[in-house]
């Protein structure tokens, strides 16, 4: 009788622990993914990224006049930050125009591949 609790013992240890990383590991994929994130950085086009070469597109004078230029030859826009660049899903937003060359507060859910932008404004 006493072997026998001893084994119901250790299949409930096992099982607990089993249960406990499996919510660990739900909790860290729940976690890193569509979570709502600000970042700080400048609405540019995926084209030139953070670096603009004016020559390239005719009678530009400003990083703003050339991105405006590779958006409406079919460019999408991005976000450069901390020296990386993001994609962002929703090129509709009505806020990109506005801070196009521009700092900006990003605030959105960051996907796989692609950042959806909820909010744009000035940094504080």
């Amino acid at each position: 009788m006493h072997v026998q609790w001893a084994c119901i013992y250790v299949d409930m240890e096992v099982s607990v622990k089993r249960f406990v990383w499996a919510l660990f590991a739900v909790a860290a994929v729940s976690s890193c993914r569509g979570t709502e994130t600000s970042f700080i950085g400048t609405i540019t086009d995926a084209r030139c990224g953070g670096t603009h070469d004016w020559d390239e597109h005719g009678p530009v004078t400003t990083e703003r006049e050339c991105i405006l230029v590779c958006i409406k030859s079919g460019a999408r826009y991005v976000l450069v930050s901390g020296g990386q660049v993001h994609a962002i899903a929703n090129q509709d937003h009505p806020g990109l125009a506005e801070y196009v060359g521009r700092e900006a507060r990003v605030t959105g859910r960051m996907n796989e591949d692609a950042l959806t932008i909820s909010a744009l404004d000035t940094p504080p």
